[in-house]
């Protein structure tokens, strides 16, 4: 239900074509918040053992935002736990050449606190 709420908001990116200041911080304010809210209902659903709803809200995340450190753990912790193992290996190769190409740390532990 919530993650259908999340996308029922969403319209995308702010005035995509804009490129004036104003927009330009708007757009990104926007984004974060999205970002946010994204992480946060995925957290809960995977409080809730809603799996598939939390890689998918995480994957929309990581969408608006790649750099996102917080959203790679989660979403190959919730790919983890759905049994997707091989795809978790290698969404978890992607992102660690992905950033340590770019110089920023990364770990592939989630920050969840539900863990199995």
């Amino acid at each position: 239900v919530l993650e259908s709420e999340v996308r029922r908001l969403y319209r995308g990116t702010f005035l995509p074509g804009c490129q004036l200041p104003w927009a330009g911080v708007l757009r990104a304010q926007l984004e974060q918040s999205l970002v946010a809210v994204l992480l946060e209902v995925a957290q809960q659903s995977l409080g809730q053992q809603r799996w598939d709803e939390a890689e998918s809200l995480l994957r929309q995340c990581l969408e608006v935002e790649t750099w996102q450190v917080e959203g790679w753990p989660t979403l190959l912790e919730s790919l983890r736990l759905q049994g997707k193992e091989v795809e978790r290996n290698r969404l978890a190769d992607v992102a660690r050449q992905q950033f340590q190409k770019a110089g920023v740390p990364f770990d592939t532990q989630p920050t969840i606190a539900d863990k199995r």
